[in-house]
């Protein structure tokens, strides 16, 4: 009778310490996605191969100019192509995570014309089918003619399929030309209430970061098949846009990290 007590104590005891492992694994922060030195740690690069063609469109990695480590990301399209961006990895419906990413236009960027879109939460393929009230596909972040940074949040709404807000993320962005601009991202993406997004920004010669978006609600779908993924770069839309002919963007050092994760976790300018 003794050993048979001692038998249920010791596996109620196993079994407790199993759980308590896994939910500790489970809570751990953890980084699920980089691209900081190579190209090829992005899950995806996208540049039209059709609109255009490769001499219009191009991606390279570049040794200078850096905002960490020895290599950085330059981004190139002239007006007779369309995009040159990093696909990242594909999230999931209902989680959290934590965005850190580095972009900088250079110093001679032109802001006449035609937007540019510098970062997407892209969903594509979808079921909304290119319908969106923004226009582009997903959440998505422009520098404007204006030279302003927007970014565009699209989600389910209340009573309509698809709802657009606009925040101002930089209102002039031109004094930060040739500098690095530092982003920080913390969302839960889903199509439920209980959705937020915190958006923070810093100049290089910022003492901190400035929280630019302190959004709760809906930020997703929950008819997508999977969460947005991150992009960042150039995109352009059709080939034959107004303005310069041609546009750059460097970017660097992107990181996702999980729920568990903290805002040093994925900030650029923290010492990893």
């Amino acid at each position: 009778m003794m050993l048979n007590h001692f038998k249920m104590k010791l596996s109620f005891f196993i079994v407790v310490s199993l759980i308590l492992n896994i939910t500790h694994a489970f809570s751990q922060a953890k980084i699920l996605d980089f691209c900081t030195e190579d190209m090829n740690e992005a899950q995806g690069q996208e540049y039209a191969k059709s609109k255009g063609g490769p001499e219009n469109n191009k991606l390279t990695k570049v040794e200078y100019p850096v905002r960490a480590g020895k290599r950085a990301f330059k981004h190139w399209v002239n007006n007779k192509g369309e995009r040159a961006e990093l696909a990242m990895k594909r999230t999931e419906i209902g989680g959290t995570y934590w965005y850190g990413w580095s972009m900088m236009l250079p110093e001679d960027f032109d802001f006449s014309g035609s937007q540019t879109i510098v970062m997407q939460l892209a969903t594509w393929p979808s079921p909304r089918n290119g319908k969106f009230p923004c226009s582009a596909n997903g959440s998505y972040m422009i520098v404007d003619s204006e030279g302003r940074l927007v970014f565009f949040l699209q989600r389910q709404g209340e009573n309509e399929d698809a709802v657009c807000e606009k925040f101002i993320v930089m209102n002039n962005v031109s004094d930060a030309r040739g500098d690095w601009i530092d982003f920080v991202m913390h969302a839960k993406w889903t199509g439920d209430p209980d959705g937020f997004l915190k958006f923070w920004v810093k100049k290089k010669n910022d003492a901190k970061y400035f929280q630019k978006i302190d959004y709760k609600g809906r930020t997703f779908w929950n008819d997508e098949d999977k969460g947005p993924y991150f992009k960042m770069g150039l995109y352009m839309g059709d080939p034959g846009w107004k303005g310069p002919p041609e546009r750059t963007v460097y970017t660097d050092e992107y990181r996702m990290g999980n729920a568990a994760c903290d805002f040093d976790d994925v900030d650029p300018g923290a010492k990893k």
